[in-house]
């Protein structure tokens, strides 16, 4: 979020991070070190400990080489009684190798090949002391700290952090991490749902991805909203009979229920690539209602079995092969695809299913005694 006021920003990082959901909020109040009166105490308590130790600045005077085994000698005489004072330890044990390895150290100074015990300890050297020089700089450098300020920021890091508009007025920037990981709507829903009670402006790729989804699911709403009502209308015009027209109606609102409880059974839910499908089943559900409600009439005026006509026969047949067709996308590699291959399979076979089934008993209902 983006607040015009360095002080309101300070002010709601600290209610941010109370949330449940967010594990921090940092604003550019928080780039600068809290407590320095008391930090810079201590250091500089430490400088007056360690500062001759660690040379004032001076470069680093190496031990010779030449003292290098006289005080591993030293090491190792103390060694046993070490391990004497602290057997069963894991240190006694660490000191135990040691000691193994310097009476190697030894043995290889006793038979008088100096070069050798030169290379030995030249390697022991480098494995104890190779980076003391570098840690020695590094606490230097921390030992030299003084105060620190927003304006010390670098001006890459600042721009991060602080932005200027058009007007030239300075905006801060408050970044917000969830403390769930974002693997699904639900805890993102979560996340984005609590920063709002305390940051209604709030935006970011969290917000953007909730948002977007709510404007997909919204526009199919209406969209599957609005074709309904335009296929009553187009029925209500065609048909000519709000009865013919709850006829066709019936069957199709079964039809989409139960393609709602094959999703749920097959474990195929609604979702951006499949959701798609379902005015597609709209429209051919109707088609197939049409059909066989016009040609009930001429079947109940003439004591025919509408299962037994062409028609009937055509809207299977018809219908087997569109499910066929868009049964094949199961194949696919994509699982969006695949989800929607196996949602228009479901729909349309209970679409065909009601068409065939629950609407020829609805017109033996609706046209009883016109033979």
């Amino acid at each position: 979020m983006l607040l015009p006021d360095a002080e309101q920003a300070r002010a709601l990082a600290p209610k941010l991070r109370q949330l449940p959901a967010v594990r921090r909020a940092i604003s550019v109040s928080d780039l600068v070190p809290s407590d320095q009166e008391a930090k810079l105490a201590i250091v500089d308590d430490l400088n007056v400990s360690l500062g001759s130790a660690l040379g004032d600045g001076k470069p680093l005077t190496p031990v010779a080489h030449a003292e290098d085994y006289p005080a591993l000698r030293q090491v190792a005489a103390a060694l046993p009684a070490f391990v004497a004072e602290h057997q069963g330890t894991p240190a006694a044990d660490a000191a135990s190798a040691l000691l193994t390895a310097l009476e190697r150290l030894d043995r290889l100074a006793m038979r008088g090949d100096a070069a050798a015990l030169d290379a030995a300890l030249a390697r022991l050297r480098t494995a104890l002391l190779g980076g003391l020089p570098a840690q020695i700089t590094s606490l230097r450098d921390a030992l030299a700290a003084a105060p620190v300020t927003q304006q010390d920021l670098s001006p890459e890091v600042a721009r991060r952090w602080i932005g200027k508009d058009d007007s030239g007025a300075s905006w801060y920037r408050i970044e917000v991490w969830p403390k769930e990981v974002m693997d699904g709507p639900v805890p993102m829903e979560r996340f984005v749902s609590q920063v709002r009670t305390v940051a209604p402006d709030a935006t970011g790729g969290a917000i953007g991805y909730i948002e977007s989804g709510h404007a997909v699911a919204g526009a199919f709403k209406q969209a599957f909203l609005y074709s309904f009502i335009a296929i009553t209308l187009l029925l209500a015009i065609l048909l000519r009979s709000a009865a013919d027209v709850l006829l066709v109606l019936i069957p199709l609102v079964l039809a989409g229920l139960l393609t709602v409880a094959g999703s749920v059974l097959f474990h195929v839910p609604f979702n951006f690539a499949n959701v798609i499908a379902l005015p597609l089943i709209l429209g051919v559900g109707v088609d197939y209602g049409v059909y066989l409600a016009q040609r009930s009439r001429i079947a109940a005026a003439s004591g025919t079995n509408i299962l037994r006509t062409g028609t009937a026969r055509a809207v299977l047949f018809g219908a087997l092969i569109t499910t066929a067709n868009f049964g094949d996308l199961m194949l696919a590699k994509h699982p969006g695809i695949v989800s929607m291959g196996v949602l228009l399979t479901v729909g349309l076979s209970t679409t065909l299913l009601c068409a065939l089934v629950l609407l020829p008993s609805l017109g033996q209902l609706r046209f009883r005694g016109r033979a």
